[in-house]
């Protein structure tokens, strides 16, 4: 494991690596590599979701180093997460090098997919006990431990990087904050994102979650001073930016959440969808019925397969009270049915039929 595996992709020694390789790939030839440069190009592609390029490599790796640690490892690691954790663990218990971290880590993160805790965090035991204390691989098994939801456990190591550490670093603090954030104990994931602010108070990370924590709470207020400062800090951050107007519209100023929406919308056409939903929902709320189904007819036109079923739900909802509104029976209805056909049980779709018969 490189410590800095992103630092080394970067770098213009490994470029020129992955270039022979690829050049090698379009040309269809084959060419001699060092069974640790396959390894970084297979991880590289895995880091970058790229599975079937990582396979690829790691294939035409094992056909020149068909016993190799690195590659198997790499290999292992792309059939895990394709979702295929029997060919992992069939790959993993080819290596027999019970002393190397990287393939004691790896058949620990293969027992995870298991759900047997117990002989993954023996894995995780010996991998660290081999590493020489690396903090890199700390916080590797924590991550992994905290993603497959065993919390108790990743507290568990958490403490012992602590303890190793002795002052811990921003990583440690994060992994403890986030924690407490996934757990839902708030009040301590407050206490430990501040610790991180007081430390590095340009990092948005920590804002980033406090502001989600205060909306979950419903403290919008809060919630839009968490995002204020992320602007202040990374002024073209769109998350923030559409975070904030959630707030005004949740705190029911429905001018300038219209606003931030529309200025939103002129930078993002991508998100049309949403975006003009929410515009269409503040002109409602204002009574500006026109402008409203203006921008939910744009919402329902720019729907596309990345539109959840809810989202397609409420936008029909909306749709349908507009037309109440209008007095439009028959669109009105037709939007109600669209909605009843994604959620047969919606209470209010079905008050709205009611509504909708009571005036006409």
């Amino acid at each position: 494991m490189r410590e800095d595996n992103q630092t080394y992709y970067d770098s213009p020694e490994f470029k020129e690596i992955l270039q022979s390789f690829e050049d090698m790939i379009d040309n269809e030839r084959a060419i001699y590599f060092d069974g640790s440069d396959i390894a970084d190009i297979a991880d590289y592609y895995t880091m970058n979701m790229e599975l079937d390029k990582s396979d690829i490599a790691s294939d035409y790796g094992l056909r020149l180093h068909p016993n190799n640690s690195e590659i198997l490892i790499a290999k292992a690691n792309n059939l895990l997460l394709k979702g295929r954790k029997e060919d992992a663990k069939a790959i993993a218990e080819t290596i027999s090098d019970n002393h190397n971290q990287e393939v004691l880590y790896v058949k620990g993160v293969i027992e995870l997919a298991y759900n047997k805790i117990d002989s993954a965090n023996t894995f995780f035991k010996n991998a660290y006990s081999c590493s020489n204390s690396d903090y890199d691989l700390l916080s590797d098994i924590i991550i992994q431990l905290m993603e497959n939801r065993f919390y108790d456990q990743a507290q568990e190591w958490i403490d012992l990087a602590f303890k190793e550490t002795g002052n811990p670093d921003s990583n440690f603090y994060e992994l403890q904050a986030d924690l407490y954030f996934e757990t839902k104990q708030f009040s301590l994931a407050i206490e430990w994102y501040n610790n991180m602010l007081d430390k590095f108070p340009y990092d948005t990370y920590p804002w980033e979650q406090l502001g989600r924590i205060y909306f979950e709470s419903c403290d919008y207020i809060k919630a839009k001073e968490c995002y204020e400062y992320i602007e202040a800090i990374d002024g073209e951050n769109f998350t923030a930016s559409l975070m904030k107007a959630d707030c005004y519209i949740n705190l029911h100023d429905y001018q300038t959440a219209l606003k931030k929406y529309s200025l939103l919308l002129e930078k993002n056409e991508s998100m049309a969808s949403v975006l003009s939903f929410c515009c269409g929902k503040c002109c409602y709320y204002l009574r500006d019925i026109d402008k409203a189904l203006e921008y939910l007819t744009k919402a329902e036109d720019s729907l596309d397969s990345n539109d959840t079923e809810n989202f397609r739900i409420e936008l029909y909802t909306y749709l349908a009270k507009v037309y109440i509104y209008n007095n439009n029976e028959e669109k009105a209805l037709k939007y109600i049915y669209m909605g009843l056909s994604l959620d047969p049980e919606n209470d209010e779709l079905d008050l709205l039929i009611n509504l909708t018969k009571q005036n006409n």
